[in-house]
């Protein structure tokens, strides 16, 4: 599976191309899901070649919504909240269950999507080195959307799409070159990403320590009332702020992690009571709930119940 379907993966820009060639697509706010179907098998895996059968029972029925007798798509499932929007943290509750009752539970509380951008194999051919241009053909041809699958619309204004996805504060978008081939990894430059700088609410849980000085901060937000461990930040934190967390991190250590999932850190680590908050900018959730390159734009007088999840 790893050697012979590697995923391609888009390349971080500033800005979408604007050369005629290009389309743009929405990049939801999901996990990357390939489906692979031969005679009565299916098989879902990750981006990361974790296989994911149980965790998505309804996408095992695709075959009744394609003509083919064996394929390979590749898209994101995503899990939307009451207003619509993606939210990765619904997904990566799905993502999480793995028990046949919770699974059932998380089914019915949230409903996937599986939206679908490309195709890799057909019958026994494979697609890979055709444009995209024509794997797209071949994909709207054979896909029959439902009310869980979509194929996933393209635009030739990048820059409007783009524009629209931060009006509504949404992950970004996915450029790519309709001539370009499928080429597994980042080792090409046919598919770009432009993303929306997002920002939340934070609980500061640890504080990290070298050389006895502070030095930065393990940080989480509130899931079902348990502080979930988001990632480290120390990108935007001034001379100021590393002195004052010097003098007030005494007065607020405790013996513990407050965090359901603390993280193993190789620097000595002085774990504090979750009372601290901060606004953090970010440009992306990695596939285990991570902020990707965030920075501290500053801390907040926000009582720190309130920092969860966008819903």
């Amino acid at each position: 599976m790893d050697q012979l379907f590697p995923l391609m993966q888009p390349i971080l820009m500033d800005r979408p191309p604007s050369q005629p060639n290009w389309i743009h697509q929405i990049k939801y706010d999901g996990i990357r899901i390939l489906c692979m179907v031969h005679s009565a098998s299916i098989e879902l895996y990750t981006r990361n070649q974790k296989k994911r059968n149980v965790q998505y029972p309804e996408i095992e029925q695709i075959s009744n919504h394609v003509k083919a007798k064996s394929f390979i798509l590749d898209g994101e499932v995503i899990v939307r909240t009451e207003k619509q929007k993606p939210q990765f943290s619904r997904v990566v509750r799905r993502d999480r269950s793995s028990k046949t009752e919770k699974v059932k539970q998380m089914m019915k509380e949230f409903p996937l999507e599986y939206h679908v951008f490309d195709i890799l194999m057909k019958d026994g051919e494979d697609l890979r080195k055709r444009p995209l241009t024509e794997r797209l053909v071949t994909l709207h041809d054979i896909v029959r959307p439902t009310n869980w699958l979509y194929l996933v619309e393209s635009q030739t204004d990048g820059l409007d799409l783009f524009a629209k996805m931060a009006e509504l504060k949404w992950e970004g978008i996915v450029s790519k070159d309709l001539n370009s081939p499928y080429i597994g990894g980042k080792a090409h430059k046919h598919w770009h990403k432009t993303k929306v700088k997002k920002q939340l609410l934070c609980v500061v849980g640890g504080v990290q320590y070298k050389d006895g000085y502070p030095n930065s901060l393990l940080i989480g937000v509130y899931m079902e009332d348990q502080l979930r461990f988001v990632g480290k930040i120390s990108t935007g934190l001034t001379g100021k702020d590393l002195q004052l967390l010097h003098v007030f991190v005494p007065q607020l250590e405790q013996p513990g992690s407050p965090f359901l999932n603390p993280p193993v850190q190789p620097l000595p680590i002085r774990w504090i009571k979750p009372q601290l908050t901060l606004l953090a900018e970010f440009m992306e959730l990695t596939d285990d709930g991570l902020l990707r390159h965030p920075k501290i734009l500053g801390f907040t007088q926000s009582p720190p119940e309130q920092a969860r999840w966008e819903s």
